[in-house]
């Protein structure tokens, strides 16, 4: 007799068990299935990441609550009673090759409801728009493999005058199902001067970060009753598109470079490291402080660039070079000339280089 209700207890417990796990797969699978625009509708809270640049940062703003993110927040709050947790993988004067090599690096959750990607008006500055759209669209596939189930958002940002650019963020936009948001338009809509909305004529200030935040909130009544987002992968525009990032430390030749603390530093002018690797694209992280110098790029034995590596504070930067090259054997050299940037105050004019960034074989 104690052998059957032991049994049939057994019994029970195991079929309690079954369904009790059943039902928590299928709230999980439920709330897995959940998109942004369904955590609105039902006030619940969500999570968002910005990959950017100082504009994705919220500089210029008087404080952070006037921060385009910060209003972001609080306007989402009043409409839908939804409040977020936010993360960001943002570096003032970044471009979308630096938001690359972070994002690939940033210890981030596993979901996401929605993402901005905040690139355009630095970019502008170091590459031409076909060298903007490959990394563009490498950082767009990159975003949507980890995260495919989260709505993303691209900005094109107000200070963006070059066409060209613009252009590319909304076609690699459109082609990834993404939304782009144009905050030209409704700088030009507002009426108001550029001295206006803005803390140095490129940042928005706490007025122009407000259009920004409206233009989002905007956006996101537009979309409230959309399907979930289409996870499927498109092919990529452009070749090696999926090629991740890595870094090589190893060099080939060195005069008058110490290694201290990870990095080969310079003190001395005409002092050089030459570097060996392969593949389309080459940058190079570095140690930016207020005491950095300039060096020379040499690629392939012809000059190609200068770089800075001064900043008012300590800062690892990862710097893009080069891309579009060939798929062989490259050689580069950095060569310190001794010589500073405008900004520079000290008398020093150091150089540290950790290594290059390469693609990943």
């Amino acid at each position: 007799m104690k052998t059957k209700i032991s049994f049939a207890l057994g019994s029970l417990i195991v079929l309690f068990s079954i369904l009790y796990l059943a039902e928590y797969l299928t709230k999980a699978e439920h709330t897995k299935n959940i998109n942004l625009f369904d955590k609105l509708s039902n006030r619940k809270s969500f999570q968002y990441l910005i990959v950017g640049d100082s504009i994705g940062k919220g500089s210029g703003a008087e404080d952070k609550s006037k921060t385009w993110f910060h209003q972001l927040e609080g306007f989402i709050k009043n409409q839908y009673g939804s409040t977020a947790k936010r993360y960001s993988v943002v570096q003032s004067g970044a471009t979308a090759f630096e938001g690359i090599y972070k994002f690939q690096e940033a210890n981030l959750p596993k979901q996401m409801d929605f993402i901005f990607i905040v690139f355009g008006e630095n970019d502008r500055k170091y590459m031409n728009s076909g060298q903007f759209a490959y990394f563009y669209e490498k950082l767009v596939r990159q975003v949507k493999k980890r995260y495919p189930s989260a709505e993303i958002f691209t900005f094109t940002e107000s200070c963006l005058n070059v066409e060209s650019f613009a252009k590319e963020i909304k076609r690699i936009s459109n082609y990834y199902g993404a939304v782009n948001i144009d905050m030209r338009v409704p700088f030009h809509q507002s009426k108001l001067s550029t001295g206006e909305l803005t803390a140095d004529f490129i940042h928005p200030n706490g007025k122009g970060y407000k259009l920004y935040a409206k233009e989002v909130l905007k956006t996101l009544k537009k979309n409230i009753y959309k399907k979930a987002v289409k996870t499927a992968m498109p092919p990529p525009l452009y070749e090696n598109s999926d090629v991740k990032f890595q870094n090589k430390s190893s060099f080939k030749e060195n005069k008058g470079f110490y290694c201290h603390q990870g990095f080969m530093i310079s003190t001395g002018k005409h002092n050089f490291l030459e570097y060996e690797f392969t593949g389309p694209f080459l940058g190079v992280n570095v140690l930016r402080n207020k005491h950095g110098g300039l060096m020379n790029v040499f690629l392939d034995d012809q000059y190609y660039t200068t770089i800075s590596t001064w900043w008012p504070v300590d800062q690892i930067r990862h710097l893009y070079i080069a891309s579009g090259l060939d798929e062989g054997k490259h050689r580069v050299k950095f060569v310190v000339t001794g010589e500073k940037s405008l900004n520079h105050v000290t008398e020093k004019t150091d150089v540290k280089i950790s290594s290059i960034i390469v693609a990943k074989k």
